[in-house]
């Protein structure tokens, strides 16, 4: 019978027969969003009508409410053939007996359960995501599908996570698997955390917690990922990927001194970044989130204030430091202080979290800070990406625009028009901007570029989508070229339009004669050349279709003109 109240989910479970588990095993979690459920028993499993006897463990719990965040099932499954359908009834006390538990042990079970992409992103167990086919940005959809294969398809192998792994395979492939709901990722996702939670950190000895890497790169930071470690141990409840994530977070990120995150003006410090501070506070909080042990919580608290004091004694800025010291290879002169823009994406990516998770004003005061200081000063001034893309660093050396490390920041600002109850609508703009530049321009086809693209994107989308209220105001669009009554000619004529809205514009697509005319285009300034040899000679009706976010559209006032192409 359906549950007298709560919530039932339709959960697909998988035949592995490459598990190493026990036979007909099913064994993997339930994540759940903050208050669904609080007691472990009030879940129940169905097979039809039929009630299964069903194991559960409760791995982590929600820090808001104590209400339970991922919950480890077990049970039985010995059907024939590839899939069967259960039916998941959350909030409805079991009536069967519950088997014992098998403790994990094994890297994929026989039988592996996947849930809906719609409630894998509800619960929120790697934060806000929208399932892919529901983001508003169906490019963005494509190109992480397209690219994964050949960029983090296949599991690495390498000890250094600098040569295969670099900016956490795990954590964005168990990303793509709540975005889709597919078998595919969630198994490469845990291929990928196993591979590098015991083949790429020190498990012993005097380099305990540290990276596999040659020595020069042992002390740093951003070539370990205790949060993704502890995702893996909340999606499939093995205690061995928690306690590695511990070992990192014990032994070396939580040792930091705090010259990490806190630099007084005018103080130099060789190699001082801000991604260094952030994967350390990414690292603990991870490991909050896996244990709920508030010390971690607490160091991260302090060392927030550390680098908020920096802001505030910087003129309320983002992170200024020597940007020679940075990296004295890359080109900027000793007197040039400033920020990198991507690197304090990264760092913004922690603060954010631990805004999402503390609440603390802090941090929503450091968020704001850096947003306006990048906004205002890093943003390029050069073509093509003018105004839409980050510099590399704040130096005379990098003045361009870098698609490749633009959505490495697209999600702070999307953050910070949510945290603005939606009313802080330049940061949209910049978010949806270097958004679609990255989506348009950056590489996405080898592990580093991959994950830069999609480890913080799947917030921006979410974010964005988030608004409170529909909004159902259409943008504005016009064609700027070419002129009304214009007569044209050639293979390379200039269509372009302009385009506004009170939230922000995805895309203007050009029509010819009510037909698509090439590809839309996501980004400003709107426009595409025309061939105008493969129109007929005579009139025709030019048009522009802008769309938001939220589906609504708008299509410009026609413009007529002429086509004359010389023929034989």
């Amino acid at each position: 019978a359906p549950p007298p109240s709560g919530q039932t989910v339709s959960a697909t479970v998988h035949d592995y027969p490459t598990g190493n588990g026990p036979v007909n095993l099913v064994s993997n979690s339930i994540p759940l969003k903050p208050g669904a459920l609080r007691d472990p028993r009030n879940i129940r499993l169905r097979d039809g009508a039929a009630e299964v006897p069903v194991a559960t463990r409760v791995l982590a719990s929600w820090p808001q409410d104590n209400s339970i965040r991922a919950l480890l099932v077990q049970f039985d499954a010995p059907f024939a053939g590839a899939t069967r359908t259960y039916e998941v009834d959350i909030g409805t006390p079991r009536t069967l007996p519950d088997p014992a538990l098998v403790p994990v042990t094994w890297r994929l079970p026989r039988r592996i359960l996947t849930l809906p992409a719609l409630y894998l992103s509800d619960s929120l167990i790697v934060w806000e995501q929208k399932p892919l086919g529901q983001t508003g940005f169906p490019a963005w959809d494509t190109k992480q599908l397209s690219n994964y294969d050949r960029a983090i398809g296949t599991v690495g192998t390498a000890p250094c996570s600098n040569d295969d792994n670099y900016y956490d395979a795990t954590g964005t492939s168990y990303q793509i698997y709540v975005r889709t709901g597919d078998l595919k990722y969630l198994v490469n996702a845990r291929l990928w955390g196993w591979h590098h939670g015991r083949d790429q950190i020190y498990l012993s000895g005097p380099d305990i917690g540290r990276p596999r890497c040659p020595a020069g790169y042992m002390g740093n930071t951003r070539y370990t990922y205790p949060a993704s470690l502890g995702v893996d141990y909340m999606m499939w409840g093995d205690d061995e990927s928690r306690r590695i994530a511990g070992l990192v977070v014990d032994n070396f990120d939580m040792l930091h001194a705090d010259s990490n995150y806190y630099l007084a003006p005018g103080t130099r410090l060789p190699w001082w970044t801000e991604r260094e501070a952030a994967f350390a506070l990414q690292s603990i909080l991870g490991h909050y989130e896996a244990t709920g042990d508030p010390r971690y919580l607490a160091r991260v608290t302090n060392r927030i204030g550390l680098l908020h004091r920096m802001q505030v004694d910087n003129s309320r800025r983002a992170w200024v430091h020597n940007l020679y010291d940075h990296d004295p290879g890359e080109g900027c002169l000793v007197t040039e202080w400033g920020s990198s823009p991507w690197m304090s994406g990264l760092l913004l990516e922690a603060i954010v979290k631990y805004h999402k998770l503390s609440g603390d004003p802090i941090a929503k005061e450091s968020i704001e800070m850096a947003l306006d200081d990048l906004r205002a000063n890093y943003l390029t001034t050069r073509a093509p990406y003018a105004g839409r893309s980050f510099r590399y660093l704040g130096c005379a050396a990098w003045l361009d625009g870098v698609p490749d490390v633009d959505n490495l920041i697209s999600h702070a600002f999307a953050y910070g028009y949510k945290i603005s109850n939606y009313t802080n609508t330049a940061y949209r703009q910049v978010a949806v901007d270097i958004f679609n530049t990255a989506v348009s321009n950056g590489f996405a086809g080898f592990h580093k570029h991959f994950n830069q693209q999609f480890r913080s994107s799947g917030h921006t989308v979410a974010y964005l989508a988030g608004q409170s209220g529909p909004d159902t105001t259409p943008p504005t669009v016009s064609l700027t070229a070419p002129a009304p009554g214009a007569t044209v000619s050639g293979t390379a004529v200039t269509v372009s339009a302009t385009a506004t809205d009170n939230v922000g514009v995805l895309g203007v697509q050009f029509l010819l004669d009510g037909v698509n005319l090439g590809a839309e285009d996501t980004v400003a300034p709107y426009t595409i050349s025309w061939n105008t040899t493969t129109a007929t000679n005579g009139s025709h009706i030019l048009t522009a279709r802008a769309r938001d976010a939220a589906t609504n559209t708008a299509t410009s006032a026609p413009v007529t003109v002429t086509v004359s192409n010389v023929t034989d």
